[in-house]
């Protein structure tokens, strides 16, 4: 999720992630609910217009302990793993 362009997520609400930025090499799709949808669309209105959906503001991805931390911070039972 840290890494998702805007070009991996198609019109139906697919988001792909490709091959090569997947530990096994495979092609992985998710089909995204209309929660996450409406999620990306409120993210793309916030955007610089760069390539990332998630970004820190100055257009590099969010790391990895930042996303942990607000999980934390907003008493969410989940890991940034998991979002996959």
């Amino acid at each position: 999720m840290r890494l998702a362009e805007w070009g991996d997520i198609d019109r139906a609400g697919v988001w792909t992630v490709p091959a090569t930025r997947m530990k096994m090499r495979r092609e992985h799709r998710v089909p995204l609910c209309g929660r996450a949808i409406e999620i990306l669309a409120e993210a793309r209105s916030l955007g610089a217009g760069g390539p990332l959906v998630f970004t820190v503001g100055d257009g590099k991805p969010i790391f990895d302990k930042q996303l942990r931390r607000l999980l934390q911070k907003l008493s969410i039972g989940a890991v940034p793993h998991g979002f996959r």
